[in-house]
């Protein structure tokens, strides 16, 4: 049995392990619209330093890979640097940087400036990589996936806003149901820890630059724009995913707990009445954009400064 390579036109023999695997995730360009098609991208080494506005202009890429790269789980593989492009509908791509299984302090030490009560620090284990992606969701992506736009600034490369929680669970359902992930991977948001832990990319002060947070690291409140900038504007923390400190909240999967759950992948409570946000806004000064800030709503709130960034996880398995 032979399978269709979509990039070349070419015949392959799926008696190969890693071609017959992608050709199991990865629908055939001639039998369907939408499909998932994950292209393996080179580390990005160099490029402008964190903390350097970029000018829209987007990060150097390797030219990218064969699909064969992405064989049975290298999804789960991946290395920090690494990212991966995924089609949407039409003409669009979201681009998904790995985040590796790891450690970390979540929360905020007492002696942060900012810090308050909530943010008490608990030591999480994320046992399993996922993919983040590297921007925010924008209004063109927002588009194509969903149709409309209930954005208050309009821009196909600003991100989408006035987008309540309840309306990002239907655009993650339907990209679940129209942008098939490999098996074993389902489309989410992610937990707050989660975020976090994509957010600080292996740093431990209050941002992911350093102990302070400056307009030119980011859109803020100082940074007097009193508006959403395009993704991607800013420079990328170390693991290559922007904008995780202001343009605009982002909706988390959890229900906002008091305190903040620790130990291995934790969800927050199993109920509750609202849904947290992180990562502030351009509406907000920089202390309340720091990695550790916390805040939340009830689930159907739509506002011009909070928006979303959806995550390609791994299923839990049952015990």
């Amino acid at each position: 049995m032979a399978a269709f390579n979509i990039y070349k036109g070419e015949m392959m023999d799926s008696h190969d392990p890693a071609i017959f695997l992608m050709s199991q995730v990865i629908a055939m360009k001639h039998f369907a619209p939408v499909f998932f098609t994950a292209v393996a991208l080179a580390a990005e080494p160099g490029g402008v330093p964190a903390g350097k506005p970029v000018q829209n202009q987007p990060p150097a890429e390797s030219p990218a890979s064969p699909p064969a790269a992405l064989e049975a789980g290298a999804l789960g593989d991946g290395a920090v640097g690494k990212s991966i492009r995924v089609k949407l509908p039409g003409d669009e791509e979201m681009k998904l940087c790995y985040c590796p299984p790891g450690s970390f302090m979540m929360g905020s030490p007492e002696g942060e400036a900012g810090h308050i009560a909530e943010e008490n620090q608990v030591s999480v284990r994320i046992t399993r990589g996922f993919w983040m992606a590297r921007t925010e969701f924008t209004q063109g992506q927002w588009e194509a996936l969903m149709a409309g736009n209930p954005s208050g600034f309009k821009g196909a490369k600003l991100p989408v806003e006035c987008v309540s929680w309840d309306d990002v669970q239907s655009a993650v359902a339907k990209l679940n149901a129209t942008v098939k992930p490999p098996a074993g991977w389902e489309w989410s948001l992610p937990s707050e820890a989660q975020w976090e832990y994509a957010c600080r990319a292996g740093s431990k002060t209050a941002f992911a630059f350093g102990d302070t947070l400056t307009s030119a690291q980011a859109n803020l409140k100082e940074s007097n724009l009193e508006k959403t900038t395009e993704v991607s504007s800013y420079a990328p923390n170390a693991w290559g995913i922007h904008d995780m400190h202001g343009n605009v909240w982002e909706w988390c999967l959890d229900y906002r707990g008091e305190k903040m759950a620790g130990g291995a992948d934790p969800t927050g409570p199993a109920a509750g009445t609202f849904r947290v946000f992180r990562g502030g806004s351009w509406d907000v000064s920089a202390g309340v954009c720091r990695s550790a800030r916390r805040s939340d709503d009830k689930p159907g709130v739509q506002y011009d400064d909070l928006g979303f960034r959806p995550v390609l996880v791994q299923r839990a398995v049952n015990p």
